[in-house]
């Protein structure tokens, strides 16, 4: 009877060591505690990479796009990234998807009959829905190397185009939309 006590201390030090260690998940300054209400939907923001390969050597950019559409212009011979990020200070993110589509005129050189390719852009997406505490402030997603040119090379593009559309939805069902549409050049 007398190991019944120390086996007692024992038990309630290791129960008292496994509540310290569960302190709360959203201390974490990029982690949201989820609230009761939330007015705001998240933030969205394009941030597009651009590589061209110049006659003096490879110039590259990256550009952040808030607005609701943006139109931006690139070669078909450009490396483009895309990445869509979602940001909710208040009850964190819960979902977010970009998809798209394009459609290409491919002309062979000195004219004749045209081809016309269109297709989907693969979607990419993340669905947090089984956290239930707390959310992450920020999410990135992304299309690398995005393929600007479905035209067989001997052709030329004429009329090419991307369109992309990327959501986002927080814990308390704000949500918002953005668009991009890649214009394509020769």
């Amino acid at each position: 009877m007398k190991h019944l006590p120390f086996l007692s201390v024992i038990c309630l030090a290791l129960f008292a060591q496994f509540f310290q260690s569960c302190k709360p998940c959203c201390t974490d300054p990029e982690i949201a505690k989820i609230p009761n209400a939330d007015a705001t939907p998240p933030a969205l923001r394009w941030e597009v990479s651009v590589l061209t390969q110049t006659e003096s050597g490879p110039i590259s950019s990256m550009t952040m796009y808030t607005d609701l559409v943006t139109n931006i212009s690139v070669k078909k011979t450009d490396e483009v990234n895309v990445y869509l990020v979602a940001r909710d200070e208040e009850s964190g993110v819960k979902k977010m998807n970009m998809k798209g589509n394009f459609a290409y005129t491919c002309l062979p050189p000195g004219g004749g009959i045209g081809l016309s390719v269109h297709g989907f852009v693969p979607e990419q997406s993340v669905d947090f829905n089984k956290l239930t505490t707390c959310g992450l402030k920020e999410w990135k997603l992304s299309i690398e190397d995005l393929e600007l040119s479905h035209c067989p090379s001997a052709m030329n593009i004429v009329g090419a185009g991307i369109n992309i559309t990327g959501n986002g939805e927080n814990f308390k069902g704000g949500a918002s939309s953005l668009t991009l549409n890649l214009n394509v050049a020769n």
